[in-house]
């Protein structure tokens, strides 16, 4: 089972601990051909990457403190982001090899598409967080979002224990999540969400995804419910058991997310020690660099 979202949250993680309380994913559509090299003058090329820099810098001063619900960035911000990162990744060629496949089919979706169509796109194996955020978008949109996930808890249900169905329904709830009015409603979903994570981790501790986006969506949680030392402990976990897997980009993730939790919590020497680890494992991972850069300059 592929790693629902990890892209997405994963720039989106160092915002902020309330931003998952306040995004609508319906918006992220406008991501969409941000940068088209058949249609796009070069100087519009050049004011975009401005933009996308300027985009980054913010990101990267915004880092370094955790934000209250109060100081988060508004919906379209979050939008702006995502599609500036989203340029930048289809530009340097780093969406996935089935992200073309994927995203034709998603555009194929249609209202009278069936739920099961839904589900069998959902469980492609090279789909990417952005396809993956956009057929749920599809299912809202066609009104069969709640078969959809009534679907999914189906097959969690009637296969306990498989710790991909587990997982993949503790990702189905956090797309609920995503789309409920903020307050208990989306406590509730988060909740739920955890404990499918949990089920997925009793029968495989092992079982990278749940721990990354249990990790990462504790993580999310205003700070009022201490959730801060349970994401740590499970990043802590995946660093550890990192170790003997074949190594992956996304694993890249687990020390930069690590290194901000360190950050926010006032320990920067241990942020700075984890990213420096995660760049001699991953020494392409821009972000690690200007993480290390940013604690060096300090």
């Amino acid at each position: 089972m592929r790693a629902a979202l990890i892209i997405a949250l994963s720039i989106l993680a160092a915002v902020g601990t309330s931003l998952l309380m306040n995004m609508n994913q319906q918006e992220t559509a406008a991501a969409e051909n941000v940068l088209d090299a058949n249609d796009t003058a070069d100087a519009e090329v050049a004011a975009l990457r401005a933009e996308v820099a300027a985009l980054r810098s913010e990101l990267d001063a915004e880092r370094g403190r955790p934000k209250t619900v109060a100081g988060a960035p508004n919906r379209q911000e979050v939008v702006d982001l995502a599609a500036a990162v989203r340029a930048v990744l289809a530009e340097e060629g780093l969406l996935g090899s089935g992200a073309d496949r994927a995203q034709a089919e998603a555009n194929a979706v249609a209202e009278d598409v069936t739920v099961e169509d839904l589900l069998a796109m959902l469980q492609q194996d090279d789909l990417t967080d952005v396809q993956w955020s956009e057929l749920w978008n599809r299912a809202r949109a066609a009104g069969l979002d709640d078969e959809l996930l009534a679907l999914i808890e189906q097959r969690a249900e009637q296969n306990p224990g498989d710790a991909d169905a587990q997982a993949e329904l503790g990702a189905a709830y956090i797309a609920v999540l995503m789309d409920a009015p903020a307050g208990p409603e989306q406590g509730k979903w988060g909740m739920k969400a955890d404990a499918a994570f949990n089920r997925a981790l009793e029968i495989n501790p092992d079982h990278w995804d749940a721990r990354f986006q249990k990790a990462i969506s504790l993580s999310f949680w205003p700070p009022i419910f201490g959730k801060q030392a349970e994401a740590i402990s499970n990043f802590e976990i995946l660093v550890e058991r990192q170790a003997n897997l074949p190594k992956s980009p996304e694993h890249a993730q687990t020390y930069l997310l690590l290194g901000n939790l360190y950050q926010q919590t006032g320990d920067s020497d241990r942020a700075a020690a984890m990213w420096t680890s995660g760049a001699a494992m991953f020494p392409g991972n821009a972000e690690l660099a200007a993480r290390i850069g940013q604690s060096s300059g300090n």
